[in-house]
């Protein structure tokens, strides 16, 4: 009876040391997100906007990134890998404007817990002027960092 106890607590301290995982966790943000802040310019300043009533959802998608939000200041939005073009339907209220842009795409290393991520040069931006004025690109180049891309004036 002592041996089989003994063969028992071995099976259950081997499987114990087996089932441990010592592999490093991702700590590094690994997804690229375009960052869009919201501006005015009061008198010649430029003052940061906040939104409310924000909705955005990817030109065709049935899924909103964004749903009726109050205190937006800034955008994180998705990139389309698979694509060099993305397009979001953004309301303000009662008001809609689109964003188009257009990118090239490439992949980075970032480590080896977190593989690859996708990086976005952007080439082009368009959008319509219903609440948008204007849009200045700050940093072209989008990468898993917290920085923001673009300046929307409204």
């Amino acid at each position: 009876m002592p041996g089989k106890l003994i063969r028992i607590l071995f099976f259950f301290v081997l499987l114990g040391i087996i089932s441990c995982d010592d592999k490093p966790v991702c700590t590094e943000m690994a997804t690229s997100y375009l960052q869009a802040g919201f501006y005015k310019a009061v008198a010649g300043e430029e003052q940061d906007s906040v939104l409310n009533n924000v909705s955005v959802t990817g030109l065709g998608a049935s899924e909103e990134l964004m749903k009726n939000e109050n205190n937006v200041k800034l955008l994180r939005l998705p990139l389309n890998f698979d694509s060099h073009e993305s397009a979001f339907v953004i309301t303000n209220d009662s008001v809609t404007d689109t964003l188009y842009l257009s990118y090239d795409t490439t992949l980075s290393f970032v480590s080896y817990e977190c593989g690859f991520a996708p990086n976005y040069d952007i080439r082009e931006v368009g959008f319509t002027t219903h609440g948008f004025d204007s849009i200045i690109i700050v940093k072209s180049f989008v990468e898993p960092v917290d920085e923001e891309n673009l300046k929307i004036y409204l």
